[in-house]
């Protein structure tokens, strides 16, 4: 189990990587019914891999739901199995660990989160807290692999609580306008290249 400082991971990354992880970070905001939405910061693709310590396509496995005896929140752990890292470095076999789930008739859900479907193929923008593993922000960090005859289309969910983040004056909701020019594996690949680290020069005289 993570300990208690991991659980939610998004007040300790906010800790450990400053104002630029606010654009990664969920807030809770009351509604006026006593529930609660989700809103968070728009991510480019750019943003999404430098606050990323991989971008992986992988299938999700298994899923198990506990309750953290701390807080009494339910987490689901999900097994992904790595197929491939298109930037930074994962293990093969990992857990992502999401708040909320399903124990017995109680139901916990993260609005704006992303669900992770057993045997479903994907890619994910994940992200490595004192030794576990979550997405990097949400719903945003969740692709879904389909095959196409135009080459293998990245597809995700965009629809609860994200905002465009503005220079001068307030956030504005977050608009979709990818119509017509949809992500797809090699035009995510050609991003991940331009931002992928630098590596150190060999030894010998740069040699390999």
């Amino acid at each position: 189990r993570p300990p208690r400082s991991t659980l939610f991971p998004y007040t300790t990354l906010f800790r450990s990587r400053g104002a630029a992880l606010l654009a990664a970070l969920a807030l809770t905001v009351p509604m006026a019914d006593s529930a609660h939405a989700t809103t968070a910061v728009y991510l480019s693709e750019v943003e999404h891999a430098l606050e990323s310590d991989a971008v992986i396509l992988a299938t999700v496995g298994e899923q198990r739901v506990d309750r953290d005896p701390a807080t009494g929140r339910l987490f689901t752990h999900t097994a992904v199995h790595l197929q491939k890292s298109l930037y930074g470095d994962a293990p093969v076999d990992f857990e992502v660990h999401q708040m909320g789930g399903r124990l017995g008739d109680e139901i916990l859900r993260l609005p704006g989160d992303a669900t992770l479907i057993p045997g479903e193929a994907v890619c994910l923008f994940v992200r490595q807290v004192d030794g576990f593993w979550y997405l990097t922000a949400l719903q945003q960090s969740k692709y879904s692999v389909i095959p196409s005859l135009d080459g293998t289309l990245l597809e995700r969910d965009l629809d609860e609580g994200l905002f465009h983040r503005n220079k001068v004056g307030p956030m504005r909701p977050f608009v979709d306008d990818s119509e017509g020019s949809p992500m797809t594996l090699a035009r995510l690949a050609i991003i991940l290249e331009e931002v992928a680290p630098v590596p150190a020069p060999a030894a010998n005289g740069g040699e390999q």
